[in-house]
């Protein structure tokens, strides 16, 4: 079955006693309205989005189910997913039940049959595959999805899988309406949080119905969209409270007594309220005499709490039957029979007798059709209960024996979920064994650019190791998973997150113990990332030294190139402009485009070396040059579908451009940039766009939003750790603030950047600094010329120190014009001149041409 043909399948706990068993349905009838109406609407191609949203034991599951009893009359199709507790930590876990229930896989398909199923389906839709089957195949964790084959990143992966969801979506509605069901979103994991917020947006625009359930500590971002609708449910009243009570006993003629003591206890909580009758029930402390309902006076001191009434129901049960739900309490909400079979080692007759009493009971429900049926706590606070109770050793027993059941259904199939397998085996007490689960689930996670989960897995792994004796077995496993979390950790907090630094430190070392050569320039490239952002260039120095030191002794171009790329941006920073630019101009010419694959970490070196070509150019006086080369590496980063490489590109290209006062091409670039950041979540990055664009918006004359933007930027910028370019980003608000007239301000800005750079040596755009200084010290004190001047002078002794040309000729068009002012012509002129003679090319650049004019004017 396929996402446009799909028929109702079971859904919650209440499903299978469709009309019977149930409490009668009381409180719920104006929700119950509302999501008609929505449904409607929905069916007119107004796609609707329903939060409903109460605390545990308030209803969700009940008023869905009504619902969905509603819709079997209408003419629309209903796919469900449903999160779980552990599901917090497995990426993208509803999605792909939702994904299983779509296509109509069980957990013993091969991956030949998996792939036949979704193909066929996708056929059917007459959906493009190169565009879905790869991707779908991932989510269902096909081992050979084709994925592997696609020549892009993680991220643009993520983006193609989200991608192919909205694709099955968009088409599955164009059949019939769809009622889409995700329901306890308060456990949903961080990757399908971003999915469904994508579903959403396109379930807005189709002619969808979609109903998602949690409780109110969650907080979803597309409640605010238009068209999303939430519906708060609240406890009982007391009549409600009454009716609900009289259908559970089975006549509405009950004493004043029972109404109070039930009303009391349970506060209103539906529930509770089940739960509660039903033990007085099983307790004998209500018995009906006369066609109506008394307290009979005895245990009027039992328990009080939801937890204690369901604990007092399960440890009424027969030995046998409390032990199966115990057991399946350790498993999940959920748990398939074959599983238990496996666990437990029952024969059929005696297994099916004791699901069949926790059945009768109430506690449990049967999903689908023996033998692939399986079976739903009425309730996660049943679940919870049950577990909770248990021993530390029985727990552990049980955990034991559900991982090794896991790893023998696994034999010669699809290896599952790996981190379900860890978990158990974890909580088993047997880390050891636990181990490879996690580094499988962290890859799997990282692959798929759910970095949020892989690093949970890999601090699982790490902690794991932990507990073990040390051998060099045990140094290179940690190693290993070092080496994968050191760059996960960097893509979601940044390259300067202390973690980050840390996790590298201990890598170096277990590099030097275990004499792991083959692993050591992983391990300089990540702590010179570190040090480089945090402005700590002589420590990045050193490292980037120590890289091309072993280049010289070694073979593999792609450590040359990263050594390259580390000097030359470390140089850069420190204002060598010759040296920097001879190593960024060798790490191009090394630079093989179709080795890219094995180049590339974060970012693709040989677009990190073009990109800082563009602004190294334009600062020692080729200006046409520094922009041919900013295209050039747009044109390979966007040629590489690498979404980290291009955010750098586009960057460093609006750097570039900020540099040649191109504003328009600013504002492009930066706007692209905070666009990509903003959809695959690059810390370090997403300060720069709106630092950018803050300028760009100020030179357009928006200066109190061009300022707010980049004092925005700059905040978000430090508070990740990194420091790197700020002088650079400080003469940009400079200039904002100058356009405002606030000069003062802006010298406070100066002086503060310049600091930076003495502590730092990150001096690159030192002149410019001083020579804003000067500016600002006339616009303050038109009479302050010695002052002035003299930080002229400092600008062109620090340009011609590094032979940044273009920052000469600013600071040589500054002093002009004091001298002029000064009358002084002939000196402004001689100033002007002899520095505007020094240029080759670059004469339409606006610097140049605005150089020339006061040539003629002086002249």
């Amino acid at each position: 079955m396929c996402l446009a043909v799909i028929t109702n399948r079971i859904g919650t706990e209440f499903d299978v006693y469709a009309d019977t068993g149930l409490t009668k349905f009381v409180g719920r009838e104006d929700e119950f309205s509302r999501l008609v109406e929505g449904l409607q609407r929905a069916k007119a191609g107004h796609g609707q989005v329903f939060s409903v949203v109460g605390g545990a034991g308030f209803g969700k599951s009940r008023l869905l189910h009504e619902f969905k009893r509603f819709v079997r009359d209408e003419d629309v199709k209903v796919l469900e997913g449903q999160c779980h507790p552990y599901g917090r930590g497995v990426a993208y876990h509803p999605i792909t039940e939702i994904l299983k229930a779509n296509f109509g896989i069980v957990d013993a398909d091969s991956d030949a049959e998996i792939r036949d199923k979704v193909q066929t389906d996708l056929e059917l839709l007459r959906l493009e595959s190169a565009l879905t089957l790869p991707y779908v195949l991932e989510l269902l964790s096909v081992t050979e999805s084709g994925i592997e084959d696609v020549a892009m990143s993680p991220h643009s992966r993520r983006e193609m899988m989200v991608k192919a969801l909205e694709l099955l979506l968009t088409k599955g509605s164009e059949t019939r309406t769809l009622v889409l069901v995700l329901e306890d979103l308060h456990w949903l994991d961080r990757s399908s949080k971003d999915v469904a917020k994508s579903i959403v947006e396109v379930a807005l625009t189709a002619k969808v119905l979609m109903i998602c359930t949690y409780r109110p500590e969650a907080v979803l971002l597309w409640e605010a969209l238009p068209f999303c609708h939430r519906i708060a449910l609240s406890r009982l009243h007391e009549k409600e409270c009454v009716t609900m009570v009289g259908h559970l006993v089975g006549t509405s003629t009950i004493t004043d007594s029972i109404e109070e003591l039930v009303i009391n206890r349970t506060k209103g909580v539906p529930l509770f309220i089940e739960e509660f009758v039903q033990s007085l029930k099983e307790l004998r402390i209500i018995e009906k005499l006369d066609d109506r309902f008394h307290l009979t006076g005895a245990g009027l001191t039992m328990a009080s709490t939801i937890q204690e009434v369901v604990m007092g129901r399960v440890n009424r049960l027969p030995e046998g039957a409390r032990e199966i739900l115990q057991i399946g309490s350790a498993i999940n909400r959920e748990f398939s029979y074959k599983l238990m079979a496996m666990v437990t080692g029952l024969s059929e007759h005696d297994l099916m007798s004791r699901l069949s009493i926790l059945m009768y009971a109430g506690l449990i429900y049967e999903r689908g059709a023996y033998p692939e049926s399986s079976y739903v706590f009425k309730h996660f606070l049943i679940q919870e209960a049950c577990y909770e109770s248990l021993p530390t050793s029985t727990r552990r027993r049980y955990h034991r024996a559900i991982a090794e059941a896991m790893e023998r259904s696994f034999h010669d199939k699809r290896p599952g979920k790996p981190e379900v397998v860890a978990h158990h085996f974890s909580q088993a007490g047997l880390v050891e064994r636990a181990l490879p689960y996690w580094s499988k689930a962290a890859s799997n996670a990282i692959r798929r650019s759910a970095n949020t989960e892989g690093i949970a897995y890999l601090r699982q792994a790490l902690e794991t190791i932990g507990t073990l004796p040390t051998t060099r077995e045990t140094m290179q496993q940690e190693l290993d998973l070092l080496l994968l979390l050191g760059p996960a950790l960097m893509a979601v907090k940044g390259y300067a997150a202390r973690e980050v630094e840390k996790i590298f430190a201990r890598a170096r070392e277990l590099v030097h113990d275990l004499g792991a050569a083959g692993s050591l320039l992983s391990v300089l490239r990540g702590l010179w990332g570190y040090y480089i952002v945090r402005a700590d260039l002589g420590t990045a120095r050193d490292l980037a030294e120590q890289t091309m030191r072993m280049a010289e002794h070694g073979t593999k171009p792609s450590m040359v190139l990263w050594g390259l790329y580390m000097s030359a941006m470390t140089r850069f920073h420190l204002g060598d402009f010759v040296a920097a630019g001879d190593h960024f101009k060798k790490g191009g010419t090394l630079y093989d485009v179709r080795k890219r694959g094995s180049h590339r970490a974060l970012q693709d070196p040989g677009v990190a070396c073009l990109s800082y070509q563009a602004p190294l150019l334009w600062l020692v006086g080729f200006q046409e040059q520094a922009l041919r080369k900013s295209l050039e590496a747009l044109s390979l980063a966007e040629e590489l579908s690498h979404p980290f490489s291009l955010v750098y590109a586009l960057n460093i290209a609006a750097l570039t451009s900020q540099l040649a006062q191109r504003v328009e091409e600013v504002l492009e670039r930066a706007e692209a940039s905070i666009s990509l950041c903003s959809r695959h979540g690059m810390p370090y990055w997403s300060a720069w766009g709106p630092i950018l664009k803050g300028w760009a918006l100020a030179s357009k004359g928006r200066t109190k939003e061009g300022i707010e933007l980049q004092r925005q930027g700059l905040a978000d910028y430090v508070a990740g750790g990194a420091t790197l370019a700020c002088p650079y980003f400080h003469c940009l608000l400079v200039e904002a603030l100058a356009k405002e007239g606030r000069f003062e301000e802006g010298l406070r800005v100066t002086e503060d950047a310049l600091i930076h750079v003495y502590s730092t040596g990150d001096r690159w755009f030192e002149a410019e600094l001083h020579r804003l200084k000067g500016e600002l010290l006339l616009a303050i004190s038109a009479t302050i010329h010695a002052d002035a001047e003299a930080c002229y002078q400092e600008a062109f002794r620090v340009a011609r120190l590094q032979g940044a040309k273009s920052l000469e000729l600013r600071t040589a068009m500054s002093l002009g014009l004091l001298r002029q002012q000064q009358g002084r012509n002939e000196e402004a002129f001689q100033i002007i001149s002899e520095v505007y003679r020094g240029f080759e090319e670059g004469f339409q650049c606006e610097d140049l041409k605005k150089a020339r004019t006061l040539i003629e004017q002086l002249g």
